[in-house]
């Protein structure tokens, strides 16, 4: 009986805190948020693998002055997509 109790005043709380009060995220915004970080993280991954792919064709000497010499980019790289 006292650890029913117990448990259905946890419960309370936690639904109070999550609805009423608002001091609490629910399950829902916290996978949605979760979503968003995972999103996030893996345009900065892109993000990166294309700088290292880019500073090594500056190392190697194929991009001078915003161009590559095979002319795939052509405006310094500002269009298209990450």
């Amino acid at each position: 009986m006292a650890r029913r109790a117990r448990r259905t005043a946890g419960e309370n709380i936690a639904e109070y805190l999550q609805e009423e009060g608002r001091d609490l995220v629910t399950k829902t915004e916290v996978e949605e948020f979760l979503r968003g970080v995972d999103t996030v993280r893996d345009g900065a991954e892109r993000v990166e693998a294309r700088l290292k792919g880019l500073e090594q064709r500056v190392k190697d000497g194929s991009v001078k002055d915003g161009s590559v010499k095979d002319g795939s980019v052509k405006d310094g790289g500002a269009k298209g997509t990450l």
